[in-house]
């Protein structure tokens, strides 16, 4: 799969695994640093008490990406990973109260 990208975008023969790896890296970190700040930073206090969750959904994707799963490709289909799914449904959960009704 991975060997036959170049002919649909010259532009990949660029692209090396491990520099791939170090930009998923790259991102991930920002990624969870934004939402600390984010969190940390808000006008609701209590918001920083998502970050846990929140860190578990951003690292069980970035696992999902590393074993090559399905859902990594097709982002639509992450209610069928079960961990993943009720992860995030406990995010909403705890995002809805620190916001709502805290």
């Amino acid at each position: 799969l991975h060997h036959h990208a170049p002919a649909h975008k010259q532009v990949l023969t660029q692209y090396t695994q491990p520099l791939l790896t170090s930009l998923e890296l790259i991102a991930t970190t920002v990624l969870i640093l934004s939402y600390a700040l984010y969190s940390f930073l808000s006008i609701y206090p209590l918001l920083i008490y998502t970050t846990p969750v929140a860190f578990y959904v951003i690292l069980r994707y970035m696992h999902l990406i590393e074993k090559e799963s399905p859902i990594a490709r097709h982002p639509e289909k992450c209610y069928t990973d079960p961990l993943l799914f009720w992860s995030g449904i406990i995010w909403i959960f705890l995002v809805i109260t620190v916001i709502y009704y805290a």
